[in-house]
């Protein structure tokens, strides 16, 4: 069996978005717990990654697609704000995989919005992907490390929303590359976050974090590993010519944060997460469940 190239491209963008995902982890546990400030301050990284590089490949502006880019930088700005903020009240183990819910949601908007096809075998793999995401909140959960000690809905909720918005950029960036490459909308959509990263930025509120030369080095790498997930993303919507499947096979990326979020729970003296074995039992089989939607659709 020949794997098309859209898995391996949507592969490699779903590790780049669970290593993204881990650093931003990082810094709200033992950095800056801020939701608000990480979002922010990796939405100006990635911003001026991206205009350096619309600069340098000499990439215009795409005028005659302003609002459907408009409309994926803001759903995005939205979207990676919940996530931030499930990341904070909530384990990376369960957030990064529980971003697997933005799959049957984008069906949905898909199958609505852009009258995609989907055969059984992937509708199937919806399924799995939904009952999936209910054993993440399942068993009992101690509270997330760095976070209000709130109860784990509270962060299962910020990524249910987040998903939404998630999707909602997806569906709109389908749309938007039919007229331009998965490049431009990729840096441009991201370069909108400079003027609204930066006045954001300016509030009273942030000065009171002291922000080190590490900080703004971990929300730059961030930034990146962000703009290379996406890039992969909108990348695999061409190639595979949809949204559904490329967004099933970003599911695999729960295997890459539940496997680190064990790791670390082990070995490290003050962990990014501390949960039961049979928390994280839930958490493989419903990861296992992720991967069998991914395999029904290479398959």
């Amino acid at each position: 069996m020949i794997v098309p190239l859209y898995v391996w491209v949507a592969l490699a963008g779903a590790l780049s978005l669970t290593v993204g995902s881990m650093i931003g982890k990082v810094l709200l546990r033992y950095r800056i717990c801020d939701a608000g400030l990480i979002t922010w301050g990796q939405g100006l990284a990635a911003a001026t990654f991206a205009l350096i590089l619309c600069a340098v490949l000499r990439l215009p502006f795409p005028a005659a697609r302003v609002l459907p880019v408009m409309g994926v930088a803001a759903s995005f700005m939205l979207a990676a704000w919940l996530l931030n903020h499930a990341l904070l009240e909530g384990d990376a183990s369960t957030v990064v995989p529980l971003v697997g819910l933005k799959i049957p949601i984008t069906a949905l908007l898909a199958y609505v919005w852009l009258d995609e096809a989907a055969g059984p075998a992937t509708w199937l793999a919806v399924l799995c992907s939904g009952l999936a995401v209910s054993l993440f909140g399942a068993g009992r959960q101690a509270p997330a490390q760095g976070g209000h000690g709130y109860r784990p809905v509270v962060s299962i909720v910020f990524v249910i929303l987040a998903c939404f918005f998630f999707a909602l950029a997806d569906v709109i960036a389908k749309r938007t590359l039919d007229g331009i490459t998965p490049l431009t909308l990729l840096l441009w959509s991201n370069a909108l976050w400079m003027p609204v990263g930066g006045l954001m930025l300016l509030r009273p509120h942030f000065r009171r974090y002291r922000v080190t030369p590490l900080d703004i080095g971990l929300l730059g790498l961030r930034g990146l590993c962000v703009l290379g997930g996406v890039f992969g993303l909108y990348t695999a919507f061409r190639l595979a010519d949809g949204v559904i499947v490329p967004n099933v096979i970003y599911g695999a990326r729960g295997f890459f944060a539940l496997a680190a979020g064990y790791v670390l729970n082990k070995t490290l003296h003050r962990p990014l997460e501390r949960q039961s074995n049979a928390v994280y039992a839930l958490r493989l089989a419903a990861t296992l469940l992720l991967a069998a939607a991914v395999f029904l659709v290479i398959a």
